[in-house]
């Protein structure tokens, strides 16, 4: 992932450069592929993130529940691959109503998980207090 990070700064450098010497690059389809193609790739290691408190989808609940982690990572690693394919495609079809739908989507993409995290976390912590019960 790392590779990937220096990979996509280093492209980025490389744009803004020969932007800045009068080079005429579409930025905004580069940069939106790049970034686009950055979730992609998280979205397929996500579900392999172990417990920790660096990188990930850190929410309390998550935190706090190896099983909460589990399937909060997985849902999001669906969730950002999908983000980064919508990245890559208003990266093509540039314009204010494509690169705000794509920002909406982030955004709810975050809130969603969020949430999610916090529902599974209810759940099972009622279904342990229910076992420990009987």
């Amino acid at each position: 992932m790392a590779g990937v990070l220096a990979l996509c700064m280093g492209a980025f450098s490389w744009v803004i450069t020969l932007t800045g010497l009068g080079a005429r690059l579409p930025v905004g389809t580069i940069i939106c592929v790049f970034i686009g193609g950055m979730f992609v790739v998280l979205g397929n290691y996500m579900p392999q993130f172990r417990q920790n408190f660096f990188c990930g989808i850190r929410t309390p609940w998550a935190l706090a529940n190896g099983a909460v982690w589990r399937k909060t990572h997985r849902l999001g690693g669906i969730l950002f691959v999908v983000l980064g394919f919508v990245l890559v495609a208003a990266g093509f079809k540039q314009g204010p109503v494509t690169f705000g739908l794509a920002a909406v989507l982030a955004i709810f993409t975050v809130v969603f998980l969020s949430v999610y995290s916090y529902i599974i976390y209810k759940k099972i912590t009622k279904q342990e207090a229910n076992h420990a019960e009987n």
